[in-house]
């Protein structure tokens, strides 16, 4: 698989790490992070800095040194500010309960669809990048998203991260990107 040529259509699933797969997405997603960083800098003048994904972009604690925990069973809205973006490209899946992530552009209003998120709980690592196409997934500022965290016990919390890049305003480090 390392030599493996990375085609978004043509792999709608969880790529494992140590991949070239897996680097290319990655750095697909960063590269689009980055693009959206420097069109703001560029159109508003505005610093920014790119980040993973962390609890307190989108409101939430973390509840360990080390673990982040995804809101389950219920939808999650979220409204990003403006001059921010969200790039999701995997997840880190803890939870042998999880088995899907489930997406909507708005406030649950155009379905895009589920990435399963089950097999990445049998990865070693635990981790995987999501091999279909990455661009439905971008929300940029003022964009509204939803997701839900399935699990076959209705877990109220999910016990897997959402693996994003985020674009910033450096003013906006260390606090939450949603309205």
């Amino acid at each position: 698989m390392s030599g493996s040529q990375y085609v978004p259509s043509q792999s709608p699933f969880f790529i494992p790490p140590k991949t070239n797969a897996y680097d290319q997405i990655r750095d697909t997603s960063y590269a689009a992070a980055k693009a959206e960083a420097m069109r703001i800098f560029n159109l508003r003048g505005i610093q920014t800095k790119i980040e993973l994904l962390r609890p307190v972009h989108i409101n939430l604690s973390a509840t360990g040194a080390t673990m982040y925990n995804l809101p389950g069973t219920t939808p999650t809205t979220y409204t990003l500010k403006s001059n921010v973006a969200l790039f999701p490209w995997g997840v880190v899946n803890n939870d042998p309960t999880w088995f899907a992530l489930k997406w909507y552009e708005g406030a649950s209003t155009i379905y895009i669809a589920d990435w399963i998120t089950r097999p990445v709980y049998f990865f070693q690592e635990q981790h995987g990048a999501w091999g279909g196409q990455l661009e439905p997934y971008n929300f940029r500022g003022d964009q509204t998203f939803t997701f839900t965290a399935l699990s076959n016990t209705g877990s109220t919390f999910i016990q897997g991260w959402l693996l994003a890049f985020v674009a910033e305003p450096v003013t906006l480090e260390e606090t939450k990107i949603t309205v």
